[in-house]
């Protein structure tokens, strides 16, 4: 699925296109994570780290701009940047 159609279906509140996006981009956010972090974070820190993306993307879905890059890096990005118990 596109990513600016997941957004868009998002930006309508339809609950199977979080799932959907859970489901895509979990195993990605999971390798930057692990690269970014390594060994500093539990494998449960982890999980509420990447937890934590998707209820980001769920509540400040009107705030995203499609016309940038990648929607799920601008939000992993973020989301290390604010939470650093690792450095």
């Amino acid at each position: 699925m596109d990513e600016s159609v997941l957004l868009k279906r998002l930006q309508a509140r339809e609950y199977l296109a979080l799932d959907r996006a859970i489901e895509i981009y979990t195993p990605y956010l999971s390798t930057v994570l692990y690269n970014v972090a390594g060994v500093a974070l539990s494998k449960e820190d982890m999980e509420e780290n990447i937890s934590d993306v998707f209820v980001t993307l769920w509540t400040h879905d009107k705030n995203i701009d499609l016309n940038k890059r990648p929607v799920v890096l601008d939000l992993t990005i973020c989301h290390l940047t604010l939470f650093r118990p690792y450095g």
